[in-house]
């Protein structure tokens, strides 16, 4: 890259920028069109994402093939499709989608492998953390977003559901910051109010009919029923075992042959079978309020994996709990740790499980109030109650392809050793039997490196037959109007992908509308195109624009009606539609834009955050900075708005801003300019200070500060603009910045 002097300064301010009001064009790569040809989970091919590592912990690459052995239900099948694939890369989103099954170059330029952002869940299961578990939790979560990727899409989600409207994708770290903020415990102590009180893992162990734990109950409850505990052990009593009700009336029954039929014994048999009774009811109560608050956590996590189904993807969940306790004989909740497993091979979502609770001695802890026992039998039986509650989250990990984060102070660690192992993976596709099955059979998958036990293989271990809520997504829009399909649009949790949509935001203030927001819109979709790459005329596109504070409470919106002529539809392969909603408040405000083909019935939306700050208290401020393409050697051409920010060595980049509350001293102020030009977060280029000439500038309550360059002789790259402006006059800075590539 040459960088001279000449260059540096031939950054002028020089550029006229006007917000654009109405549809422009622009040329950009076209993307063929997206069939589902390879699927997840239907009829025609299966696909599963497999993570190899070694003993050391690192992926294995290079591996061909014919090394790989898929089973299903035990059955050996044949692998249709393989690749090698870097989790977050443009071409991992093209694989999924199935280009590569119509024969995609394999070393297609346009698709590299570069990781341009991870997608990753946070969740974290406030129904099972105790209130120092949250605080560690949260603080781990807030080191993990100040070094995330520009590019990573992070979402924060719990089990209670307390985020709300923040509990949805995106890379803004300030919204990422207020959801951390904003995680309040919601766990609490099962034990009840009886006497002796009574654990949640007390409980456990007693439905789980362990001995030592049920006969300590039993004995510390007979008192209470005016019966010694030495007459209340199962030892001393001879008739238990046919005491039953029926029995107990009739110590005085003819058939009761040689048992004990004495007042004292019967009363003590009495006192011993209502005092199991009561002890079982406890712990009954207990295990099925638990049971219930399980369910929540679990129905929680796997409404989370279906949502984000529509995402392609691979998705990682960091699942972060204390634990919990499930009986994997008999419990129901086998059945829907099973429907999650399903949910994530459908979905292509690894979980990760991190336990909070850190490092413990698994010894009782004293300073809480609890149940004394001197025989040291409820002390055995507590040594079980941390691998008991660790169970769940190893079977979680392990059922989904992921790995359990167990008995560690570190949850950074855990959360990076997620990260790290799930950045690279194969890719394989089969073609599933068309024998019947019943639809409810779980199907297990085993992948296996042939002559390599060296090797950890994970996976997903299975899904069922058919896919437990499959919708059809025709039937749910059948029948609403446009207006509806849109709003639904909206209020998704996640981008419709019908028409890709492409969304920036800047704020400014206007004289006569205060605050303003500006939304510009890039549909890249090539839209109204007949096969043969032709115009078929006249496209009518349906938009809505939807600005919402961070309660999700809407605070405007707009409708706009877009009609590309026909004669610029033959060649338009973008077009860039601006929202603006004038009159906002100060603070942090969501837009959500929603397109809709009237032709096809397509759908495309996106999601934005901004922050938008306080102007008016006499402090020096800009309004965000507004990036623009011109033609390197054509000034005729029109500039035009890049809400994708990427721009080719060809062009010419412009940008604006403007300055509010510079000092104003005879009609005049006093400011310089000063750029920083960042690559891949290194300094390139940073200018002197450049004097803004403000000859023809009417209002200086709204400075324009414009600058523009070619881009011939940058490399290819992720930038950085940062824009300084000083106030000479007051000896005030005001700083903003913005990120965009050049390819």
């Amino acid at each position: 890259m040459r960088i001279t002097k000449t260059l540096i300064l031939s950054i002028a301010l020089a550029l006229s920028l006007s917000p654009v009001l109405t549809v422009s064009t622009s040329h950009a790569q076209q993307k063929p069109d997206q069939k589902d040809d390879v699927i997840r989970i239907r009829t025609d091919l299966v696909q599963t994402d497999v993570t190899v590592l070694d003993k050391q912990g690192r992926f294995v690459e290079g591996l061909r093939p014919e090394q790989f052995e898929l089973f299903v239900d035990g059955k050996l099948q044949t692998i249709s499709f393989f690749e090698q694939v870097t989790a977050g890369s443009r071409r991992e989103a093209a694989i999924i989608a199935g280009r590569t099954e119509r024969g995609l170059n394999a070393k297609d330029t346009t698709l590299s492998a570069s990781n341009e952002g991870r997608t990753v869940f946070f969740f974290i299961d406030d129904l099972h953390l105790t209130t120092g578990s949250l605080v560690r939790t949260r603080e781990a979560l807030q080191r993990f977003v100040t070094n995330m990727g520009s590019a990573d899409l992070v979402a924060i989600a719990t089990a209670s559901g307390q985020l709300g409207f923040l509990q949805q994708l995106t890379n803004d770290k300030t919204v990422l910051g207020l959801a951390i903020e904003r995680i309040k415990p919601r766990g609490r102590d099962l034990a009840d109010m009886g006497s002796p009180p009574m654990t949640e893992y007390q409980a456990y162990a007693i439905e789980q009919n362990q001995t030592d734990v049920k006969e300590l109950f039993i004995e510390l409850t007979c008192p209470t029923l005016g019966v010694k505990p030495q007459e209340c052990t199962g030892a001393g009593m001879t008739n238990y075992a046919v005491l039953d009700e029926g029995y107990t009336r009739a110590g005085r029954s003819s058939g009761s042959g040689n048992r004990s039929t004495s007042p004292s014994a019967t009363a003590a048999n009495s006192a011993r079978w209502r005092a199991e009774q009561i002890v079982k009811n406890r712990a009954r109560g207990i295990t099925r309020e638990a049971a219930q608050i399980i369910r929540v956590t679990l129905a929680s996590l796997e409404s989370l994996i279906r949502r984000a189904a529509v995402l392609p993807e691979r998705k990682l969940i960091v699942f972060v709990s204390d634990g919990f306790f499930i009986n994997f004989v008999s419990s129901t909740q086998v059945y829907d740790l099973h429907r999650i497993t399903d949910a994530a091979t459908r979905s292509g979502t690894v979980v990760y499980t991190v336990e909070a609770g850190g490092l413990t001695s698994g010894l009782t802890d004293a300073t809480k109030p609890g149940l004394f026992d001197q025989s040291g039998r409820l002390a055995r039986i507590n040594l079980g109650e941390i691998t008991a509650a660790q169970q769940p989250l190893f079977n979680l990990a392990a059922e989904t392809g992921g790995e359990a984060w167990i008995n560690s102070n570190n949850l950074d660690g855990g959360i990076t050793k997620a990260i790290t192992e799930t950045s690279s993976y194969y890719l394989l596709a089969w073609r599933p039997e068309t024998a019947e099955i019943a639809k409810d059979q779980f199907r297990r998958i085993e992948v296996k490196v042939k002559d390599r036990p060296d090797l950890t293989v994970r996976t997903r271990s299975g899904f069922f037959a058919e896919d437990p809520i499959a919708l059809n997504a025709r039937d749910a829009t059948a029948g609403l109007s446009v207006d509806d399909q849109l709003m639904n649009a909206v209020r998704a949790s996640y981008p419709s992908r019908g028409i890709p949509v492409i969304l920036s935001l800047g704020y400014l203030d206007k004289p006569d509308d205060g605050l303003t927001l500006a939304a510009s819109v890039q549909i890249e979709r090539q839209v109204g195109k007949s096969q043969d790459g032709t115009g078929i005329g006249g496209v009518d596109l349906d938009l809505i624009g939807v600005v919402s504070d961070d309660g999700g409470s809407i605070v405007t919106s707009q409708k706009q009606k877009v009609t590309i002529p026909a004669d610029q539809t033959a060649n338009a392969q973008s077009m860039v539609v601006t929202f603006q909603f004038p009159k906002l408040a100060p603070g942090l405000r969501q837009v959500r834009i929603a397109a809709r083909d009237s032709g096809s019935g397509r759908i495309g939306s996106a999601s934005q955050w901004i922050e938008i700050p306080k102007l008016d208290q006499g402090n020096l401020s800009l309004s965000s900075i507004f990036l623009t393409e011109g033609a390197a050697n054509d000034s005729s051409r029109k500039p035009t708005i890049k809400p994708d920010a990427r721009f080719t060595r060809t062009a010419k980049l412009r940008f604006q801003t403007y300055v509010y509350n510079a000092t104003i001293s005879a009609a005049t102020v006093n400011l310089t300019m000063q750029l920083d030009l960042k690559l891949d977060g290194k300094t390139l280029i940073q200018t002197p200070a450049i004097r803004v000439t403000t000859d023809d500038v009417k209002d200086l309550a709204r400075i324009p500060v414009k600058g523009e360059f070619p881009l011939q002789d940058f490399a290819a790259g992720q930038y950085e603009l940062n824009l300084m402006i000083t106030d000479q006059s007051a000896k005030k800075n005001a700083s903003q910045r913005v990120k965009f590539r050049i390819e």
